[in-house]
Parts: C-alpha cells; sequence; structure tokens
C-alpha cells in the first residue's frame, strides 16, 4: 500500500542528524501480540509517498516490515520479526506517540493488496474502519486468495 501523509501535528520525536524536522512524521514498523516489537523510528514528510510493505517470508514465521520513499526508491525503515502464527491479520495505524495532537490532515492509502496463503473468498468480512475512515475499489483474485483495496481515507481528527 502507498501512504501519502499529509500535514503533520508537532511531533517531537522526528528528528534527522541535524535536529527536529518541522511538519514531519515518523513512521515505524512494529509487531503487536504476545509482545511488542519497536522496529526503528523513520522522518516522512508530508507529501513524500510510502510504500508500505508486509511480507511473510519462505519459512512461514519471520515477517518482514518495510517503509520506501517511492520518489527516491530507499527503504526508510525496515523489521525483520519472528512473529510467526502469532500474526493474524494486517493492519495500519496513525498513533500519537508522546506529547503530541491526533492528525491535522487527511490521510490516503492507495493500491492496498494483500496475498493470503490460501484463498479466504469471506477474507472481505475481516475489514473494518472507524472515526470516519472509509475504503472503495475492493476486488479479489484467485478465488479469495488476492485482496486489493484502491482507497483507504483516514479523515483527520483534530
Amino acid at each position: 500500500m502507498t501512504l501519502t501523509p499529509g500535514r503533520a501535528p508537532p511531533n517531537p520525536r522526528a528528528t534527522s542528524s541535524s535536529g527536529p524536522v518541522s511538519g514531519s512524521w515518523c513512521a515505524q514498523p512494529y509487531v503487536a501480540g504476545p509482545r511488542y516489537i519497536n522496529g526503528p523510528v523513520a522522518v516522512v514528510g508530508p507529501n513524500d509517498r510510502i510504500r508500505i510493505k508486509y511480507e511473510l517470508q519462505a519459512d512461514g514465521v519471520h515477517w518482514i516490515q518495510s517503509a520506501t520513499n517511492l520518489a527516491t526508491g530507499k527503504v526508510i525503515t525496515q523489521l525483520q520479526s519472528d512473529s510467526g502464527d502469532h500474526q493474524k491479520g494486517v493492519g495500519t495505524a496513525i498513533e500519537c506517540n508522546q506529547n503530541c495532537q491526533p492528525t491535522v490532515s487527511d490521510h490516503t492509502y492507495v493500491d492496498w493488496e494483500v496475498r493470503l496463503s490460501k484463498a479466504d473468498p469471506a477474507f472481505r468480512n475481516t475489514f473494518g474502519v472507524n472515526q470516519g475512515a472509509t475504503y472503495e475499489g475492493v476486488t479479489s483474485e484467485q478465488n479469495g486468495q488476492v485482496w486489493k483495496i484502491s482507497k483507504i481515507f483516514i479523515p483527520k481528527m483534530a
């Protein structure tokens, strides 16, 4: 999926080697579940287009989550974890980490795609949104093994 984050709230954690980056976001891969694993934090600008990828490795246990800046092709943050069968779903969140405010502009995810290890024609029933978020353009391929959402919209919350 590709994220265009929009204007950021004040963010004390978004820093570069030269200090705080005004108007920026933090991107951080993590695993939630029986144990939390946090990956490295990367700085994302308000107009950056970021590809977010969750990839189950061939061993069926390890996952690689990465965020890539589409303009530069550079992977800006990545986490490999052994969450294995603990990870029962994929999601995304815009969260407040510390001394910050809710989102102050709209966020859009496009070209969201999930490839399941086996077909599940009812996978669409697992989709959920709240707080005014919406999605559109849901399709499935290969009898429900590949699912796509053309657009996920998250409105400003400030």
